[in-house]
């Protein structure tokens, strides 16, 4: 992977993400400084890789739909920043290889797996299986995040929370592990605090 604007896009993050929104971040000592991990996120906005981002000193290769990728600009971005592109409009082979590559590979792969932005946040929407899928078949943890609060400019209520990693066993059924991954997420975001 040439994620080659992925270095600026660090450095802006943590620049400006942190000056407008002040993030309060909690529990990133809990993301494994080496070999390969899943960071899964609830989603509430478009900028939600930038807590990730900027908590992880290692590169996180985010997995993106494809349709934020048809403007030219976007699709360098995102090519730029080293995202896994997904299709939209069904099944994803090729992302699906790209991840566990990746994380065969002992790098970082971010995912949201609601799917897409829950705008009324209120209440978790149903989880895609992508994230347990990813840690059963190549035993990479699952480092679950919270966020919460809200982007408001110069505000103080934006919160992310980084939980124990999770790892998902061979025979553990994959709709329990999707259940226990989102009972831990919703408990992050919902004011709980690192373990």
């Amino acid at each position: 992977m040439k994620a080659f604007l992925y270095p600026v896009f660090r450095a802006l993050s943590r620049s400006l993400y942190v000056f407008l929104y002040r993030p309060d971040i909690k529990g990133q000592e809990n993301i494994p400084t080496s070999g390969p991990v899943i960071i899964a996120a609830n989603h509430i906005a478009k900028i939600d890789v930038c807590p990730g981002v900027i908590s992880c000193n290692r590169p996180i290769r985010f997995l993106a739909k494809d349709t934020f990728m048809e403007k030219p600009v976007l699709h360098l971005l995102f090519n730029g920043v080293g995202c896994i592109k997904v299709n939209s409009s069904g099944k994803s082979p090729e992302a699906i290889r790209t991840a566990e590559e990746t994380l065969k590979k002992g790098a970082v792969v971010g995912i949201f797996p609601e799917g897409k932005r829950n705008k009324a946040s209120s209440v978790l929407l149903p989880f895609r299986y992508g994230a347990v899928r990813f840690a059963r078949d190549t035993g990479a943890p699952i480092v679950p995040c919270g966020i919460s609060g809200a982007y408001r400019l110069f505000g103080n209520s934006l919160r992310v929370r980084y939980g124990q990693p999770l790892y998902v066993s061979e025979e553990e059924d994959l709709t329990e592990a999707n259940e226990r991954l989102k009972k831990e997420i919703e408990a992050l975001r919902g004011g709980g605090e690192p373990r």
